[in-house]
């Protein structure tokens, strides 16, 4: 998911909000920016009025949210929210599509690879649905997440993108 200037300067405006004094070395690092980018974004939300600088010796600045950037803060953090909810349910209402779609196929053991997020959203589907005869095992592993069943191999990122081809 490509991230929003918004997006961005929500995640910025969360770690100065968040630390006593921050380089924007360190704020690239954590979010992983480029230090231009971090730049870019700091100079654009001090013009917007949300932050200041406040010099504490020759070589180091603090930032600091203004009263019009906690008011921006907080609702880009709603924003955010919704935005997260949304592709949470829009995830989880293709992945349980394609779980009912494989079953009506007689498709009965599943067996799930990988971790991450999806990895989470695809045991909420299989905890909250009732299929007679449906089997899955989930093996946490270090690796992309796929659904494994009559030897096809589907990546959940694919499967979650909308791609119709990934079902056939």
């Amino acid at each position: 998911m490509n991230e929003t200037v918004e997006e961005r300067e929500y995640k910025v405006l969360e770690i100065v909000s968040g630390e006593e004094a921050i380089s924007q070395r360190k704020i690239a690092s954590k979010l992983g920016f480029s230090l231009g980018l971090t730049n870019l974004i700091i100079k654009n939300l001090m013009r917007k009025g949300y932050i200041k600088i406040v010099g504490l010796n020759r070589k180091k600045v603090k930032y600091i949210l203004t009263p019009k950037g906690f008011k921006e803060k907080a609702r880009k953090s709603s924003k955010y929210i919704l935005k997260t909810i949304r592709e949470f349910l829009k995830y989880k209402d293709r992945i349980q599509r394609f779980i009912f779609r494989i079953y009506e196929d007689g498709i009965r053991n599943v067996e799930i690879r990988g971790s991450g997020e999806l990895v989470e959203v695809l045991k909420i589907v299989l905890r909250s649905i009732e299929l007679d005869g449906l089997n899955y095992k989930i093996f946490e592993e270090k690796r992309e997440a796929v659904i494994i069943f009559d030897g096809k191999e589907v990546k959940l990122h694919e499967l979650v993108s909308g791609k119709e081809e990934v079902w056939n």
